[in-house]
């Protein structure tokens, strides 16, 4: 199936709800989801992982707010192994990520979110799970997993006493007898035992006693006894279950007897960006315990259930599972389901129309991962991998999440205060310009950002109070060289600090080896031959799946100048301000040795009435005396713009372009109210390939390809596929989902590849 994210999902806006007519409900800012898609969640190093990411957003505002997508490949320490940029059109983005031949074998975490969400924890970001072999980086045994004291979890994250209650045990991998585990009361007398048991984890349902203590145990199969003691029981405290319908959700509340002596608890609903949208103020013997959330208020998606006692205590924290209650289902039909090798595939898709664009994926059959490992290490990532916890599980894994929701209860309803500012206007560069005597914010400072080299760029923005800045940057592709101005105001000192663009803000991150199995191993195998078949043989790619996304066109020069001067037309001058005064024509210097400064006329007698911007080789610089100290023998030309000029909002009096001859801005000292940097920008749009019927390659061309398609924005309606079939035998499968319907629309069949 297609990895997709379900830790973020759309942020509804709940103050319709008529069940809570009359509760209070905070103030809430404009939010965005984003969710994830790639091809496959397995792959060796060396390959392209193609990803699809959506972001929506909802109200108060209609506006679309960001325009970029930031895209990282994270290791289990949370350092960067990828990091790129990529253009968000009508809120979809797609493209390759080609992960590098050098990378470690192991478990990655692929990461989307826009500058916008960087104001809330990383927890909402949409993120997947990516496994990673590199054959030259093998794990040894020694990697495995081997716990040597069992580990328990609550569902209500402690155990609480006059209730029942489940808990997820872990033991020993393969050491266990599974038959031994009991819990047991400080009078030896058996409470529980486990209901599931699958590898190394086990679900019990317990129900405790207050001031009793409690005893697991269990032996190995070498009859050895391991033990562990549980924390005591809590007086008050709350579970619950939920069950969604067509009407809704129907919560059930079960409480300890002692917290019905306080029976006054506040239920609160919080969107994927952990803003805490509605608050319900319940008694628990008044209003009873059973509570309905309707259908027509919560819609598609996923919330957050958090329940704290009116002194606000955390009691509870959990997702609430929506139901799809409208949504149809595609529709697949394949002209074989067992086809030969180099035989054509003919399918045909019907797509409903409310799905919005779908990604559809035609690869093979991958081996199930040993997921709950890593949820136990990670239980932030449950929404990612809800999908792939094999069946009998699921329960477990839901004590994982809601265990991770509730200690992370305070970041949840307290989200940090905005500083990230959206980019509305394509690919943005944000910083802070400082006093450097004080180190205070340096406000209305004018900040002039360019881009430099083949592609120029001139940006300029004042910095607010609290002496930041955020300038656009438009349609640029790959690295480029940025420079940071700021002009000194009332002869201080400056210094110029850019914000780090990709964030460094992860999740806590717990590391889980990479784990073999027999079908695992073969499958990685298969994998690693077809990549490095792929590298030697061109297979007939004669169709792009899909058109790669494209950004509308948004020049941005400075225009023609009114004034050029070329150096080298002219006899040499000893000095720079000979040099002005002398071929520079509509351009003066005033002042004296130590205060002199240009100035641009509009015409032979009067001077405009600001200062100037003065460039050299597109960066700005301020120091005009610095400036005519360099070396006349290394400047080329001369640029010069008459009259009032509007750099975006600023006007600016004049502009003076200087290029030189050399690559060091003929050696202009710069001070630390400019700062340099090179800065990732948009990464261009890539399509797949796929290999349509019809264009067999030569016979003695292998052709063992996992992924036969990809397409991450096909639109609704009928749609047909004629692909062909590879070389390699095994199970194939065509998943669709859709990038609206927060629960995956899918339908997966089983192609034989095979004569």
């Amino acid at each position: 199936m297609i990895l997709r994210t379900f830790f973020q999902l759309k942020m509804l806006l709940l103050a319709s709800m008529l069940l809570l007519a009359g509760s209070s409900s905070a103030q809430v800012l404009p939010s965005e989801l984003v969710s994830l898609r790639t091809d496959r969640n397995i792959y060796v190093a060396g390959e392209v992982l193609w990803f699809a990411a959506t972001c929506e957003q909802a109200y108060p505002t209609e506006l679309r707010l960001s325009s970029t997508l930031y895209l990282e490949l994270l290791n289990d320490q949370g350092k960067a192994v990828i990091q790129q940029k990529y253009s968000l059109v009508d809120g979809h983005s797609s493209g390759g990520a080609e992960l590098p031949d050098v990378i470690e074998s192991g478990h990655y975490f692929l990461r989307a979110y826009t500058q916008y969400q960087r104001n809330f924890p990383p927890e909402s970001y949409a993120t997947c799970l990516i496994t990673i072999l590199n054959p030259n980086d093998l794990p040894s045994e020694t990697n495995i997993s081997a716990d040597s004291a069992l580990a328990v979890r609550f569902e209500s994250g402690r155990p609480l006493a006059g209730i029942a209650s489940r808990m997820v045990v872990k033991v020993p991998d393969g050491s266990i007898a599974p038959d031994s585990l009991r819990l047991q009361d400080q009078r030896g007398v058996l409470i529980a035992s486990p209901d599931v048991f699958f590898g190394e984890f086990c679900l019990m349902e317990v129900s405790l006693e207050a001031g009793q203590s409690y005893r697991l145990s269990f032996h190995d199969t070498t009859g050895k006894v391991w033990t562990r003691q549980l924390a005591a029981a809590n007086a008050a405290g709350l579970s619950l279950t939920q069950a969604a319908s067509a009407r809704g959700i129907t919560i059930t509340i079960f409480p300890t007897p002692a917290l019905m002596e306080l029976p006054q608890v506040q239920l609160r609903i919080a969107g994927p960006d952990f803003q805490c949208s509605t608050m319900l103020r319940i008694d628990l013997v008044k209003d009873g315990l059973t509570h309905l959330i309707p259908a027509s208020a919560l819609g598609r998606g996923e919330h957050y259930l958090l329940v704290n006692t009116e002194a606000g205590i955390p009691l509870y924290a959990g997702a609430l599972h929506t139901a799809n209650y409208s949504v149809q289902e595609a529709t697949v039909e394949l002209s074989d389901e067992n086809v030969a090798p180099r035989s054509e595939i003919h399918i045909s898709l019907t797509l409903p129309s409310e799905g919005g664009g779908y990604t559809v994926a035609l690869r093979k059959v991958s081996p199930q991962r040993p997921v709950m490992a890593n949820l136990w290490h990670n239980p932030w990532l449950y929404r990612s991998l809800m999908d792939e916890v094999p069946t009998g599980q699921q329960e477990m894994a839901e004590v994982l999440a809601h265990d991770y929701l509730l200690r992370q209860y305070a970041s949840l309803a307290a989200p940090s205060p905005m500083l990230w500012k959206p980019e509305s206007r394509d690919l943005g560069i944000s910083g802070i310009v400082r006093k450097k005597q004080t180190d205070e914010p340096a406000e209305g400072v004018l900040t002039v950002v360019s881009v430099l080299g083949t592609h120029p760029q001139i940006h300029s923005q004042k910095t607010d109070k609290e002496g930041r800045f955020h300038v656009p940057l438009r349609d640029l592709e790959g690295i480029e060289t940025v420079f940071v101005g700021a002009t000194p105001t009332e002869g201080q000192p400056l210094k110029v600090l850019i914000n780090r663009d990709f964030t460094k803000e992860t999740p806590e991150i717990r590391h889980d080896p990479l784990r073999y199995s027999p079908a695992l191993h073969q499958y990685y195998e298969q994998l690693y031959i077809a990549t490095q078949t792929a590298r030697l043989f061109e297979l007939p790619a004669t169709t792009a799946a899909y058109l790669p996304m494209r950004r509308e066109s948004l020049p941005v020069n400075l225009g023609k100048p009114d004034v050029t001067v070329f150096v080298d037309e002219f006899i040499e001058l000893p000095t720079m301000e000979d040099m002005i005064r002398n071929i520079v024509p509509k351009v003066t210097i005033h002042g004296e040795v130590g205060q002199r400064h240009l100035a641009v006329y509009e015409d032979v007698s009067l001077m405009t009435r600001h200062s100037p911007l003065i460039m050299l080789d597109y960066a700005a610089i301020f120091d005009v005396e610095a400036l005519l100290k360099l070396s006349p023998k290394k400047i080329a030309r001369f640029d010069v713009f008459q009259g009032e000029y509007y750099l975006g909002e600023q006007r600016i009096g004049g502009i003076i372009s200087i290029f030189t001859h050399t690559d060091d801005f003929a050696r202009y000292p710069f001070g630390e109210e400019g700062v340099f940097a090179t800065y990732t920008t948009i990464q261009p749009g890539v399509a797949y390939e796929a290999v349509m019927a019809g264009t067999s390659a030569p016979k003695h061309q292998p052709d063992f390809r996992h992924l036969l398609y990809w397409n991450p924005n096909m639109r609704p309606g009928a749609q047909q596929l004629s692909l062909q079939a590879p070389d390699e035998a095994g199970a194939y499968e065509i998943v669709i989902e859709s990038s609206v319907d927060k629960r995956i629309m899918r339908k997966t069949f089983v192609i034989r590849s095979g004569k």
